[in-house]
């Protein structure tokens, strides 16, 4: 097991190194000797960034410095920044019906609805549900974005896919303006995603976004792995029962042993209760502290859903809505605006128009 981990770091972390030897050389032979020494030092596996850059990158995948940029999607403030890196946070599910999808699309409602620009991005390609827990449809699959970035990259710098298209094609959520990346519903696309692509992809959303979160990852796989080295945060979700908190272990124990940064994962134990099958002292006791706790409130998830609604729009003063606030508000510092109208003024609203 030691030796396959092994070999997967080395596999999936050359661009990680590549872009480590390259900086170290520019800070060797070029600027000033404070610069030089705040660069120069060993640069850390993964970079820690906010991700709340107010400039927006021209292009999701650079072309050559000579190429005229078209212009950009908003103006930059007193905080831009040339290098624009949003923050990456991966859910991974311990086991299926976790509820890792429902958290990762409220959270990043909640993203979306303090002001930040956010991408939901799903890597279950066939039957995930990204698209259903915000009620939309996919008319720019996955499949098609990674064909747009292999012919751009072939072909003039003018015709490479840039940020302004990007927002455009995608689907989006009206009521909070998350937008999506998906390939369900186009079931024909699968065998076309390259996972060579796939990191090139996921800076590019990383220049055009504030936030990508992924949803849909169960294991490591050829597409999760490079997600998890780009991920600023990576939450496993997990419920209080056997079979899922073993799951939680293994993955656990996985983490550790790719080397990834103890303080960017972070357990949130969701259908909390107190009198659930493993009680919160048998789960400490096999050295499990959850970083989140979130309520189970079924009825307030299954009627969001039925009614093709965020928690944030459904039911924005129940336990769990708090519970993922709260969790969001850790990780991010995100204050969402509590006097907008509730889920039941804004259903009674749309029935009369």
């Amino acid at each position: 097991m030691k030796e396959a981990t092994v070999q997967l770091r080395k596999s999936y972390r050359k661009d990680a190194a590549r872009s480590a030897r390259r900086a170290r050389r520019g800070s060797a032979s070029g600027a000033s000797a404070s610069g030089a020494s705040a660069s120069g030092s060993a640069p850390a596996r993964r970079p820690r960034g906010n991700g709340r850059h107010t400039q927006f990158a021209t292009r999701v995948f650079e072309g050559p410095a000579s190429t005229p940029t078209p212009t950009p999607i908003a103006a930059p403030s007193t905080r831009a920044s040339a290098a624009r890196r949003g923050c990456v946070t991966l859910f991974l599910s311990c086991q299926g019906g976790s509820g890792a999808t429902t958290i990762a699309s409220t959270v990043a409602a909640m993203l979306a609805r303090s002001g930040r620009q956010v991408c939901l991005l799903d890597l279950d390609f066939q039957f995930g549900g990204s698209l259903t827990a915000l009620n939309l449809s996919n008319r720019y699959p996955l499949s098609t974005i990674m064909a747009d970035l292999a012919s751009g990259s072939k072909q003039r710098a003018d015709r490479r896919l840039t940020a302004e298209q990007l927002l455009a094609r995608l689907p989006r959520h009206a009521d909070t303006g998350v937008h999506v990346v998906s390939q369900v519903g186009h079931a024909d696309g699968v065998s076309q995603l390259e996972p060579r692509l796939f990191s090139k992809l996921l800076r590019g959303l990383r220049r055009v976004f504030d936030h990508v979160i992924i949803d849909g990852v169960r294991d490591f796989n050829d597409f999760a792995l490079p997600a998890m080295d780009l991920s600023d945060n990576i939450v496993l979700v997990a419920t209080q029962d056997v079979p899922s908190l073993r799951g939680l272990v293994m993955r656990l124990e996985l983490l550790g042993r790719l080397s990834f940064d103890h303080a960017a994962v972070h357990v949130a134990l969701n259908r909390f209760s107190r009198r659930g099958p493993v009680p919160p002292t048998a789960i400490e006791s096999v050295g499990i502290t959850p970083s989140f706790t979130i309520a189970n409130d079924f009825r307030a998830v299954h009627g969001a859903l039925g009614d093709g609604q965020t928690l944030l729009d459904a039911c924005p003063r129940s336990r769990v809505t708090r519970d993922i606030q709260a969790m969001a508000r850790h990780l991010y510092g995100v204050e969402v605006d509590r006097h907008r109208e509730s889920g039941f003024l804004r259903r009674l609203v749309r029935r009369k128009r």
